[in-house]
């Protein structure tokens, strides 16, 4: 049971870290144009 709730941890967090990914890819080219 343990493993299968770690590996839910692993991909919400993998979840978040993908759209921060995003977040920071859209974000970059407005604050470079400023």
């Amino acid at each position: 049971v343990e493993h299968v709730i770690r590996e839910e941890n692993f991909l919400a967090a993998y979840e978040i870290l993908e759209l921060f990914c995003e977040f920071i890819l859209v974000r970059v080219p407005i604050i470079e144009t400023q």
